[in-house]
């Protein structure tokens, strides 16, 4: 316990310290709620924990949700499943001269969170990247990221607390696709294959992709303890060279969330306390109490928060071409290979031109290497040339036929495709 002594030491004079419980008593409910200035961008989870050292939540779906705005307004929120609600209304946005709270009926319980408010902001002046050499845990080796730093504006009236998430969005391109796939049709008799057909679907665009991800966890900063309120050019992302996602375009879309320092400090608290990373929806059970209580039971234990976030969001792109030579040269060290692997058989014309074992033999051979290839496709078939007419098929992998992700270019992604 000596971790949570030294927590509460440091906290004890500048906020309310949240509760912290080890407890097996399963059951407690869970809420995990927020509202911003963005729109869509506001929800909250229910769910029910487990014990402390058995991490299963059952998700509670037959709750009345809504959040109260000025004690007269109401905004009624529905269920989409997954113990996920949102707002009934999919434009509600937060606003700063309101104060809110979340009401939650549960089996004849009503459960209530402390009045939020939604705070200023400081706005995102600048995002830039820097490679940067550091030491991963212990080891020793220097290793080369991409790192991405942020410099806000100057506003000693905005918070100083700020939590951080990152959506990641690059250009992928299969280098041997023909917009098409081809498979493979074998034909048998009983047992004994006899011959192959092929059956080839033709796309519009599968050349080209920008798969997405969201980066799991939050990233934490705060201002407190600077002369000014301003955050300078501080490092909140890094991404590997070791990557594929940096052999075209890459792109982060950088999501800033200014809260109240009481938030602040219970995510900080979550992570010191839980396996996890701190990732938003991932409170773990009997751990800490937030600012949600229980009307009808004020005895009740309730774990989670509920909070306003004021958003805020700024895109920063990495175009391979800026990459310096050694950049460049781990990039391509680690990209995924695209070799051809190529496979005859006879082509049959003349059914006693050649014995039904040599074709079979050569059919089996190839449709092993498709079973055991690791992911090996067919990329393209046809005559070769020359005596005997054989049938060559070129196998690849995947990847370099198809590319996988969205094959629709983004509204926003404004960085031409360099085969453009």
């Amino acid at each position: 316990m000596r971790k949570l002594i030294v927590i509460f030491l440091l906290f004890a004079s500048c906020v309310n310290p949240y509760d912290f419980r080890q407890d097996d008593s399963p059951g407690y409910l869970v809420v995990e709620g927020y509202i911003s200035n963005k729109a869509g961008d506001s929800e909250t989870r229910l769910s029910r924990s487990g014990t402390f050292q058995n991490n299963i939540y059952d998700q509670v779906a037959n709750a009345e949700v809504v959040v109260i705005e000025n004690e007269t307004i109401e905004h009624p929120w529905v269920y989409h499943g997954d113990g996920l609600y949102k707002p009934e209304l999919e434009d509600f946005i937060a606003i700063k001269e309101s104060i809110y709270y979340l009401k939650i009926i549960l089996a004849g319980q009503v459960y209530e969170s402390e009045p939020v408010q939604m705070p200023n902001s400081l706005d995102i002046d600048s995002l830039s990247f820097e490679s940067v050499n550091f030491n991963q845990n212990v080891d020793p080796v220097e290793n080369l990221r991409l790192t991405l730093n942020i410099t806000t504006s100057i506003d000693e009236d905005a918070s100083r607390y700020y939590m951080y998430t990152f959506e990641e969005t690059w250009l992928a391109w299969a280098p041997y696709s023909q917009n098409k796939t081809i498979k493979p049709i074998f034909i048998y008799d009983g047992k004994t294959l006899k011959n192959l057909e092929f059956e080839t679907t033709y796309y519009e665009n599968i050349t080209y992709c920008w798969p997405n991800n969201k980066v799991s966890g939050i990233n934490m900063q705060t201002s407190e303890g600077l002369s000014r309120n301003q955050i300078l050019n501080l490092p909140i992302f890094s991404l590997s060279f070791e990557s594929a996602k940096l052999l075209h375009t890459y792109s982060v879309l950088v999501n800033q969330y200014a809260v109240s320092r009481e938030v602040h400090h219970f995510f900080n608290m979550l992570k010191e306390f839980s396996e996890s990373s701190g990732y938003l929806y991932d409170i773990q059970p009997g751990f800490i109490e937030g600012n949600i209580h229980n009307k009808s039971d004020p005895d009740e234990f309730v774990i989670g928060t509920f909070y306003a976030a004021t958003h805020s969001s700024s895109r920063k792109y990495k175009d391979y071409s800026d990459l310096s030579l050694e950049e460049k040269y781990i990039v391509l060290r680690y990209r995924p290979k695209c070799e051809y692997i190529q496979h005859t058989y006879p082509n049959i014309t003349d059914e006693n031109s050649l014995p039904d074992s040599d074709l079979t033999e050569a059919l089996e051979f190839l449709r092993d290497s498709l079973l055991t290839g690791k992911g090996l496709q067919i990329a393209d078939y046809y005559v070769m040339v020359g005596e005997g007419g054989d049938m060559a098929v070129d196998l690849t992998k995947a990847h370099c036929i198809r590319c996988s992700g969205t094959n629709e270019k983004p509204s926003w992604w404004d960085v031409p495709l360099p085969f453009e």
